[in-house]
């Protein structure tokens, strides 16, 4: 099955462990994948299926995101009504804009227009 312009099909990564990676700073960056229906969604997975085109307006880094890419996307994904059930196994609908970043080589790399940084805590600042 193949998804429409600028929308991927995703299987989330929800098996009751933890994703360690490498953070942009060099430092060790430990996720959660638990999965609690009432309090965690599942924002870490894997791309199934690519679109059958995309709009001008998406970037070359998401246009370069191959089958099996490790992503990074928007909790709100895993949401019922983006989800297709085949054969007892959940996937989702992902469009383009939801995807935050992906995993290589151990580092997570922002996507499209995404930037992640930290918080300065300087109490300087706050005088």
């Amino acid at each position: 099955m193949k998804p429409l312009k600028d929308t991927f099909l995703i299987k989330p990564d929800n098996d009751g462990t933890e994703l360690s990676i490498i953070g942009l700073d060099g430092q060790p960056l430990v996720i959660s994948k638990r999965f609690n229906p009432l309090e965690h969604s599942p924002q870490y997975g894997e791309i199934l299926e690519l679109p059958i085109e995309f709009s001008k307006n998406v970037s070359e880094d998401i246009k370069n995101l191959k089958i099996g890419d490790k992503i990074f996307f928007h909790y709100l994904i895993c949401e019922e009504i983006n989800e297709i059930n085949l054969d007892g196994i959940q996937f989702y609908f992902c469009h383009f804009g939801q995807i935050w970043g992906k995993v290589e080589n151990e580092k997570l790399l922002p996507l499209g227009d995404v930037l992640f940084c930290e918080k300065i805590m300087d109490e300087n600042l706050y005088k």
